[in-house]
């Protein structure tokens, strides 16, 4: 999604989040938090959604509304085949490549979608404009 559509989406989402009382939104940014080759526009993108994050919590977290980032990276999806191939290897080679995360495994969808379930519930209720990084270590 681009940097527009995630405004308007959460736009609306607030108006209704105020009349309910609050809620939550999680912007899902891929890997945004650092930089990479031939990415300029994408990473500006991320800094963006994480600002607009950060803002979103000033203006609206006192009626309720929390707002937070979920990071991903190396996570087995289409668009990690896509990056392989634009950068012009193949998949088992960026495999390799990305294999000395701390956490060795590889991720799945489920990973991203249990951090992002946790931001949504009311466990995570003191969270807010906050970044998480579901990257097996790769920041660390």
């Amino acid at each position: 999604m681009s940097f527009k559509g995630s405004l308007l989406v959460s736009k609306h989402a607030i108006s209704y989040m105020r009349k309910s009382g609050g809620g939550s939104i999680v912007n899902i940014l891929g890997w945004r938090l650092k930089g990479g080759p031939k990415a300029v526009a994408y990473h500006i993108l991320g800094r963006g959604l994480v600002n607009m994050a950060r803002t979103m919590v000033v203006d609206y977290g006192r009626k309720g509304i929390r707002v937070n980032c979920v990071v991903s990276k190396d996570v087995d999806i289409l668009m990690l085949r896509e990056e392989a191939r634009q950068l012009g290897i193949s998949f088992q080679e960026f495999l390799k490549k990305t294999a000395d995360r701390q956490i060795g495994r590889k991720g799945g969808p489920e990973d991203v979608a249990n951090v992002i379930l946790f931001l949504a519930n009311e466990l995570s209720s003191w969270i807010a404009g906050f970044v998480i990084a579901v990257d097996r270590g790769g920041l660390a």
